[in-house]
């Protein structure tokens, strides 16, 4: 019997979210299973959205474990950081 192995991915975004990193994420989820690989995904909290991508969720097995995890906005804390502390040198 040959062993299985596991792995942790880390993505920004994955279904039902919509986009192209779901699409990667996925697309990887579908390919690591083929080749007898457990996945577990780690992700932010999926964003409330009237529009989904579910052909995107098909084929996705379901042995892959999705972690949804609370996550800042550091790209938009920074930003605004970065707008604040410009704004005292006029």
């Amino acid at each position: 019997m040959t062993r299985r192995h596991s792995v942790m991915i880390t993505s920004n975004t994955f279904p039902p979210d919509i986009g192209v990193c779901v699409r990667r994420a996925a697309g990887l989820c579908r390919h690591l299973a083929g080749l007898r690989w457990d996945a577990k995904v780690l992700a932010p909290r999926a964003v409330e959205s009237a529009v989904s991508d579910l052909d995107v969720t098909e084929g996705i097995p379901a042995t892959v474990r999705v972690v949804r995890a609370r996550c800042a906005d550091l790209l938009g804390t920074a930003s605004t950081a970065y707008r604040r502390s410009a704004s005292f040198d006029t």
